[in-house]
């Protein structure tokens, strides 16, 4: 059985995540969300992606920010299929059935079965993409197993499948199996799209927030689709997601202090001191 998250009783949301959320509440949080999130909030998020791998170089344009990671990827799919729902979408299997669900509204799917109890090879996949393959999506933690999908699986997928097929990627619970290398250099490629939430990483499932990461041209186009179906994630985590990607960066960085330089990146109107 699943709650959707850890125990939240001993993983409780960061007290700061909340005071955040609080001020945001206190100020009247207003105006209109940009549709793919506010520009300080997605620079933040940027920083926190370039954290985990210095050969990644993304900026505000290769965020989006969504509503968790179902919403991400249907948004995706849903996007594609209106430029054009011809073409078939590999999934791997094992997975979460309203992920696949979500694609096979849309798209011919057919189903890849990775042996999970092995070494987790994606040859299956590879193998599998035949002219006709719009986008190949897989988990990088399957879920339910919890099993990581190795990097040099994932890099081999992501250099072997032609460009104009999509590389989705659905990395919602690496916080649970970080064993391995960081990622790769290969998951920053122009044909990959990278689904993050926060739902298991922070054990804040009820908030619905993550962001993914995509090529600008990519986000360029989804950006008057999504301005046209939903309008935008709503503005009150923007403070939310903006400190939590400097901090998170930060950490991830190795630095142990603060200086009125780093905060010189978050808004001079959140008042944060080097205390």
């Amino acid at each position: 059985l699943s709650s959707g998250s850890v125990a939240h009783e001993e993983y409780p949301a960061p007290t700061l995540v909340k005071e955040l959320i609080e001020f945001s509440l206190g100020r009247n949080w207003y105006g209109y969300s940009d549709s793919l999130g506010r520009r300080e909030t997605r620079a933040s998020l940027a920083y926190l992606e370039n954290s985990l791998n210095r050969d990644f170089n993304y900026t505000s344009d290769n965020i989006v920010v969504s509503m968790g990671g179902t919403a991400a990827l249907g948004s995706i799919i849903s996007f594609l299929a209106s430029e054009s729902s011809r073409g078939e979408v590999l999934v791997a299997t094992p997975n979460y059935p309203p992920l696949v669900k979500a694609i096979a509204n849309n798209f011919e799917i057919k189903l890849i079965e990775l042996d999970w109890e092995g070494s987790l090879s994606l040859a299956p996949l590879i193998s599998g993409v035949q002219n006709q393959t719009r986008a190949v999506f897989l988990q990088t933690v399957i879920n339910p197993t919890g099993k990581k999908v190795p990097e040099s699986e994932l890099e081999q997928l992501i250099l072997s499948v032609p460009k104009d097929v999509i590389v989705i990627l659905d990395e919602c619970h690496e916080c649970i199996s970080t064993v391995g290398q960081p990622p790769s250099r290969a998951r920053s490629s122009e044909n990959v799209i990278r689904i993050k939430s926060l739902s298991k990483s922070l054990s804040i499932p009820g908030l619905k927030i993550g962001w993914f990461v995509a090529a600008q041209e990519f986000n360029s186009r989804y950006y008057e689709w999504a301005s046209t179906t939903f309008g935008g994630p709503p503005s009150i985590y923007s403070l939310m997601l903006a400190v939590l990607g400097r901090f998170e960066g930060w950490r991830n960085e190795g630095k142990e202090a603060l200086r009125k330089p780093d905060l010189a990146v978050l808004s001079k109107h959140y008042a944060f001191t080097e205390d």
